[in-house]
């Protein structure tokens, strides 16, 4: 498989088959997607992890605050206690660390990018050095590490015009 292959998996849910589906992340992004999913004739419950203020208060999810969505295990570990049969990842810093690869080789059917999948949205220098190799129009660019760069950043510059 390529860094950017993405897997499709095809699940139906039959009316008596109602899952209980945990939303990871805590922005308006997820807050849509609790909503969304509370409304899911296919959806037992709807978790939040960790949530907001506003995803608690409109009773689209139960938020779960003290999940530490950094820590695969811990998040498998609650999966299996709740009996979590989907896992949707919203935020691309979990999905960059692999969240979503975890969920899967543990069983847990997840929607959310691989790691190498989310790496084209989580680090631009990748994206840029992926459309570099593969000559994909894009704008050009300079990569500074550290401040002691900024002075090869000033030379750039008149080569962005």
């Amino acid at each position: 498989m390529n860094a950017i292959d993405y897997v499709v998996i095809s699940i139906s849910i039959s009316a008596e088959e109602r899952v209980n589906v945990l939303v990871i992340g805590g922005g308006g992004r997820e807050h849509a997607l609790c909503h969304a999913l509370k409304r899911s004739p296919s959806c037992d419950s709807v978790l939040c992890a960790p949530g907001n203020a506003g995803i608690s208060s409109s009773g689209d999810a139960t938020c779960v605050p003290d999940l530490d969505i950094s820590d695969s295990l811990a998040v498998i570990s609650f999966c299996q206690k709740w009996n979590v049969g989907l896992v949707v990842v919203g935020p691309e810093v979990p999905l960059v660390a692999g969240l979503a690869n975890d969920l899967v080789k543990a069983g847990i059917l997840t929607f959310g990018p691989s790691s190498q999948a989310a790496a084209l949205e989580g680090s631009k220098n990748f994206m840029k050095n992926l459309c570099h190799k593969y000559n994909i129009p894009t704008a050009k660019v300079c990569v500074a590490f550290s401040f002691s760069f900024i002075p090869d950043g000033y030379q750039f510059l008149p080569l962005l015009c």
